[in-house]
């Protein structure tokens, strides 16, 4: 039977920590109540101890963290810190990094807000049809030329946007919340220069 690695992502613990103080909630009581709690299966419940090591460390298994953040309702790229490390790597001003991790506040990124991530994939594919591109010829560029094409896309469009809107549908400032899909993509690709440089060392 061949092995297979148990994968793990990378968490920040200070994103963490200032996600649940937010909540009004702390790392002993939260932990306590994760490994308690009846409904989350037993193999991926873990003790505060054992949260909290795995925090210092900065790595844990991706199927806890992932049930984690479902207990605590927040998406788990927002609690482990990506979303942040995306923003970093855009390739945009500083000030305009510096607006969008100020207005990335916890109720913005619930659990159950995740779900919005495929409006985004189906309003490339939409953009593409307009112009006579199929989804074959879509899904024939392979994953990593989707993301390029999907940010560059992106980038064309915000400014053009910004341009003829100074706020959105429910009159908030369209910056720097405009810039957000454009992190996500960055991030997407990000995940798979990794995925690529894991499959290379195997």
């Amino acid at each position: 039977m061949s092995y297979t690695p148990i994968e793990k992502i990378e968490v920040d613990e200070r994103v963490y920590e200032k996600t649940l103080k937010w909540l009004g909630r702390n790392k002993t009581e939260v932990g306590e109540s994760f490994y308690n709690c009846d409904e989350i299966d037993e193999r991926l419940r873990r003790s505060e101890r054992a949260l909290r090591n795995a925090l210092k460390k900065g790595k844990m298994r991706k199927d806890v963290f992932d049930a984690l953040a479902r207990f605590i309702d927040i998406d788990p790229d927002y609690l482990s810190g990506k979303l942040f490390r995306d923003i970093k790597a855009l390739n945009v001003p500083g000030s305009v990094k510096r607006a969008l991790i100020v207005s990335m506040t916890p109720e913005k990124y619930r659990y159950g807000m995740r779900d919005t991530k495929d409006a985004g994939a189906r309003y490339f594919e939409d953009i593409l049809s307009l112009h006579g591109i199929s989804l074959t010829q879509l899904r024939q560029l392979g994953r990593r030329r989707e993301l390029e094409l999907a940010l560059a896309i992106e980038h064309a469009i915000v400014p053009v946007l910004s341009s003829f809107f100074e706020v959105d549908a429910a009159g908030e400032d369209l910056y720097p919340e405009i810039w957000r899909l454009a992190a996500q993509i960055e991030g997407a690709i990000g995940d798979q220069d990794m995925l690529g440089l894991e499959e290379a060392a195997s």
